[in-house]
């Protein structure tokens, strides 16, 4: 996993309940890693550690965290400059769904190790 997306988790906690929770989680998760670099590649299971100890810290579910995790993502990467490429993604819901794997393409020029997550979009009409 990218640096980007363990400091993102650190950014929410941060954000909603302060250093000494996050560290309080990193204690919890047995993680003595100072500062997470945005490029650099971690273990998977560090995020995986860091998800299960705020789930315990906050009280509440993994499925939570990463809820609230998603909403946070948006606003914390467009702060940390991907907003252009958000913004060039679509206008609209339905656009940026259509141009995901396009976006995930230009990521992934940044993040020469990512594996690209692909989608498929199915239109369906009401009945």
């Amino acid at each position: 996993m990218f640096g980007l997306i363990n400091k993102g988790i650190e950014d929410m906690v941060c954000e909603q309940f302060g250093e000494g929770t996050w560290e309080e989680i990193k204690d919890t998760a047995n993680i003595d890693i100072v500062s997470f670099i945005s490029m650099d590649s971690y273990p998977d299971e560090v995020t995986h550690k860091l998800i299960t100890a705020t789930s315990e810290i906050l009280n509440i579910s993994e499925a939570a965290v990463l809820e609230a995790f998603g909403y946070h993502w948006v606003s914390f990467v467009a702060a940390e400059g991907y907003d252009e490429l958000m913004n060039i993604t679509g206008d609209n819901l339905a656009e940026f769904l259509q141009n995901l794997d396009n976006l995930h393409g230009r990521v992934g020029l940044c993040f020469p190790n990512l594996h690209l997550v692909f989608n498929v979009l199915t239109y369906r009409r009401n009945s």
